[in-house]
């Protein structure tokens, strides 16, 4: 109960929420860019700008306000998204990110894996006896386990996206 208590108080200190969030998307960004670099190693005429992710970083830094982090973080995604369906095999071909359901096979697959991803840091978080529905970054909604969500962001790509890049460059997935 004292910890569910100190975890509801830090959701109302909006200097602490920035903070985490900030550590929260660059933790993301540094992991998802490092799997970029490692999907995108053999593919030397490609032309990507990774100077995009400096300034998006340095924008990060300078702003305290939740509300532009999560845009910052929303074009991150974008971003990568649209260089990892670019670079794809053809029969995974992808736009971008779609859920609930998900368009196409290469986003079924890290559905599957961001929901077993989720799951598994849920049981944690429960486990240690904190709230799983307040957190700080993802709002507050009395049906979804928000703080699963703000736990899970920094380990989508080096826990499933890079296995399912690797899975369908090998082709170990298949239609």
């Amino acid at each position: 109960v004292d910890k569910q208590y100190d975890q509801i108080s830090l959701v109302k200190d909006c200097d602490f929420c920035n903070k985490l969030s900030r550590q929260i998307i660059l933790a993301k960004m540094k992991n998802s860019v490092t799997i970029l670099r490692r999907f995108l190693r053999n593919k030397t005429e490609l032309k990507i700008n990774w100077g995009i992710f400096a300034r998006l970083e340095s924008a990060i830094l300078k702003t305290n306000s939740l509300k532009h982090l999560m845009g910052y973080e929303g074009f991150f995604a974008k971003q990568y998204f649209k260089i990892i369906g670019e670079n794809i095999t053809d029969e995974f071909k992808f736009i971008g990110r779609s859920k609930r359901p998900p368009r196409d096979k290469f986003n079924s697959i890290i559905s599957f894996g961001y929901t077993l991803l989720f799951y598994e840091i849920q049981t944690l978080i429960i486990n240690k006896g904190l709230h799983p529905y307040f957190s700080y970054m993802h709002k507050f909604n009395s049906r979804y386990m928000a703080l699963a969500a703000d736990l899970m962001e920094e380990w989508r790509a080096v826990l499933i996206d890079a296995i399912a890049l690797e899975g369908v460059a090998r082709e170990i997935f298949t239609e």
